[in-house]
């Protein structure tokens, strides 16, 4: 159930995020053709962490203990930095459809996690819901087109692992954001999130092959919208709905993900979905659906 009190607003802001996670993979895949994954991720999270600075001194960190800011970065690491760094690797090699549909499985993961996390017991319908999901992910591996299958496994399973990790995050931040404030909390822990992400990016790129980005006005354009709108923008309205909407609902509005990046890398990037993709698909959201109702009431 919604919280009545914020009204239309979580549910817009619900709505909002979801929307632009769903599009991000395809501006991720867009801006791949024009650069590297490095030389991306370097300048989106750079850029990421400066407007991070610019806001942290609004949510005055310094109030916040240094265990809890630990906790904080602890959960950015994983949920961020982790999530991005495997998304970009993924799309590298793979469509952003079809890894839109692969994080299809975020809902039926989270409810998995929050399920163990209060201490239920794991039921068939969960396992189902899970398996359905997994099923859905094997099948659109199989319908990759890089023409190499190893490529094809491994991009599927770092898509899967971002999956894991964005779960984890969510599952796990509830609590933090909360007690901090959902700004303070998303404010904090994306400035920690995308100062690591820089560094690794800052510390691997290979400067021997550095080279002009090709369309350098439409590349950066992706970039503040990758950084200023599906970064820290999705966080904020993303955590502040946190506050009000179940942990159900809040899963099941990722229904949209798949759905969206699906059209919009079939639309925008032409990307072509082979029988055996829609079927996983069907596969995945099916999982979804399953998997609603596992956990009653507010969590």
């Amino acid at each position: 159930m919604i919280d009545n009190k914020p009204g239309s607003a979580a549910t817009a802001a619900l709505v909002s995020s979801v929307i632009l996670w769903g599009l991000t993979p395809v501006a991720t895949k867009f801006a791949l053709q024009y650069t590297t994954p490095n030389f991306l991720l370097l300048s989106r999270f750079l850029l990421t962490f400066v407007l991070g600075l610019i806001l942290l001194p609004k949510v005055h960190i310094h109030t916040i203990s240094l265990k809890t800011i630990a906790k904080i970065i602890s959960l950015a690491v994983c949920g961020i930095t982790g999530y991005q760094l495997l998304i970009t690797t993924a799309l590298e090699h793979m469509p952003a459809s079809r890894a839109g549909i692969v994080l299809g499985v975020e809902p039926t993961l989270i409810q998995l996690i929050a399920l163990i996390s209060l201490g239920h017991r794991i039921t068939k319908r969960s396992l189902l819901a899970l398996l359905l999901g997994l099923g859905g992910v094997v099948l659109v591996s199989f319908g990759e087109s890089s023409g190499h299958a190893a490529f094809d496994i491994a991009s599927t399973g770092y898509a899967l692992l971002a999956a894991l990790c964005w779960s984890i995050y969510v599952v796990a931040s509830r609590g933090v954001a909360k007690t901090v404030g959902t700004f303070r909390y998303s404010v904090t822990s994306t400035t920690f999130g995308s100062l690591t992400i820089a560094v690794i990016a800052l510390i691997t790129h290979n400067y021997s092959s550095s080279e002009v980005p090709k369309h350098p006005y439409v590349l950066l354009a992706t970039i503040i919208f990758l950084s200023l709108f599906a970064t820290v923008g999705a966080m904020i309205t993303w955590n502040y709905a946190a506050r009000f909407v179940s942990l159900q609902l809040q899963g099941a509005t990722l229904y949209a993900i798949p759905l969206i990046s699906a059209v919009g890398g079939t639309v925008l990037l032409r990307e072509q979905l082979p029988p055996i993709v829609i079927a996983g698909s069907v596969a995945v959201l099916s999982s979804i659906h399953i998997s609603r109702g596992i956990i009653k009431g507010k969590s």
